[in-house]
């Protein structure tokens, strides 16, 4: 997904360092949801967009938190 995320954005595999910040960030807010389900929930009910019920609450609040991140990177914000 991860990969996938760096595409989109930015047409190019993320470097080394983007894509160990990334994922240290995604690995801390795995942990975090997941010790308290609530407020992944709570986060997920920001916004117009559906929830999918599919996907574990913690596991979709921390991806949604990563991807905002990679959106507000340098190399995204001035591609």
């Amino acid at each position: 997904r991860l990969d996938y995320l760096g595409q989109v954005l930015l047409a190019r595999d993320w470097s080394s360092k983007e894509k160990t910040v990334l994922e240290s960030a995604l690995t801390k807010f795995r942990a975090t949801y997941s010790r308290d389900p609530a407020a992944a929930a709570q986060l997920l009910n920001v916004g117009e967009s559906k929830v999918d019920k599919a996907i574990p609450a913690p596991e979709l609040a921390a991806w949604m938190l990563v991807s905002s991140a990679a959106l507000n990177l340098d190399a995204v914000v001035n591609k």
